[in-house]
């Protein structure tokens, strides 16, 4: 099986300057988020994987009037993670198997992918994404306004290389150890000039120089142990990022583990990250939640597949995520009107 080059891909379907001046906005919005230079809360929403398109059109679109409504206080992204990655096996994603049977046709994985993520991006939806396989960065980065590196590969220097290359900010989750040391570490190297192999835009292997990406950051997910979401864990990985000269503002997952993949418990860690934020601790610059139109998750060799349902990690339904944002806007206005008083 070959592939196209990024370049041939994104000739097939290419991204418009209009659309393109929207994402450079985006990625500017966060790193001012970033730098609390801009008063927005930043919200990243959405499946752990996208597995069918139609559907992934319907959750952006919810996305995009919701955030008509809070855009006074919230900046929301949209979780639009093609690959999954997985700790033994599984689904690794729509880029690796697009029809959900096996087939691996990665080929069409790509159009698929990169036809979706380029509809996404014509609504004016931000869009976030963890980068897995540094090749497949090639063809998608371009619509990307915030990009991630996982708890797995966090410690790993392929994706520290990667990051510091990529053209947008970067989130570094802690291991599922917990060791933030690991992730301030990664999004310190990040921020680092490398040379390292990569492809070009036809498709050839070469060297890459990066100049390092200053907007590299970390995110608290919990770990097998406990969680971090909680003011001691706060405060701890404040201490640390200030100790090692990182950005000290702090993005809290809600999931994984500091929910226990309970999609419900999620509504716990939300509240809590918003009432620490408005008892002070503005070093608290979002969250990320796992979210979808329907709740729960199923399996994918189910006989009668929900397309509005995850196939991987369990989700909290569009009804309790707007329910929630919509808590925020109102408490972070109100806080806003109470300092004018």
């Amino acid at each position: 099986m070959s592939f196209p080059s990024p370049l041939d891909l994104k000739t097939l379907l290419p991204l418009n300057t209009h659309v393109s001046l929207d994402i450079h906005k985006n990625r500017n919005t966060i790193q001012k988020i970033l730098q609390g230079s801009s008063p927005l809360w930043a919200l990243v929403l959405g499946p752990c994987s996208l597995h069918n398109p139609q559907m992934a059109l319907e959750y952006a679109t919810k996305i995009k009037n919701l955030q008509k409504k809070v855009e006074k206080t919230c900046l929301l992204v949209m979780r639009s993670h093609m690959e999954k990655p997985r700790s033994s096996l599984g689904w690794k994603g729509l880029l690796y198997d697009p029809y959900l049977d096996g087939s691996d046709q990665m080929t069409q994985g790509l159009q698929i992918c990169r036809k979706l993520l380029l509809e996404i991006a014509q609504m004016q939806v931000p869009m976030a994404t963890e980068f897995l396989d540094p090749i497949a960065s090639a063809y998608f980065s371009d619509l990307i306004s915030w990009g991630f590196i996982g708890a797995r590969t966090s410690s790993s220097q392929i994706h520290r290389q990667l990051a510091s290359h990529l053209p947008m900010p970067i989130g570094f989750k802690n291991p599922i150890d917990g060791n933030i040391e690991s992730a301030i570490q990664g999004a310190l190297a990040a921020q680092s000039p490398h040379s390292f192999f990569h492809i070009d835009e036809q498709g050839k292997i070469q060297m890459a120089k990066s100049m390092g990406n200053l907007y590299s950051h970390i995110v608290l997910r919990g770990s097998f142990d406990a969680p971090n979401y909680d003011p001691a864990s706060l405060l701890n990985a404040v201490h640390l990022c200030k100790k090692h000269g990182l950005s000290s503002r702090i993005l809290i997952d809600c999931a994984h583990d500091n929910s226990i993949k309970k999609p419900l418990d999620q509504k716990i860690v939300f509240q809590s990250a918003v009432e620490q934020y408005l008892s002070g601790n503005e070093q608290i610059m979002g969250i990320m939640m796992e979210s979808y139109l329907k709740s729960g998750s199923q399996s994918i060799d189910s006989p009668l597949l929900d397309p509005s349902i995850s196939i991987t990690d369990p989700c909290l339904d569009w009804d309790t995520t707007e329910e929630l944002v919509l808590f925020l806007h109102e408490s972070l206005l109100h806080n806003s009107n109470a300092c004018l008083l």
